[in-house]
């Protein structure tokens, strides 16, 4: 019968995971980057339009 206990305790997460996780929050952050920079051109684009 298997110890679950045991076998949690053996338990170690796979390095691909972590990398994974790691890309994840790097793209979120980039384009959380690109969001503010269009943002930022859009109202560069209305401040000139209204002058």
């Amino acid at each position: 019968m298997i110890n679950f206990k045991e076998e949690l305790l053996k338990y170690e997460p796979i390095m691909e995971i972590d990398e994974i996780e790691n890309s994840i929050y790097s793209d979120s952050m980039q384009d959380m980057f690109d969001i503010l920079q269009y943002i930022t051109k859009q109202k560069d684009t209305i401040i000139t339009d209204k002058e």
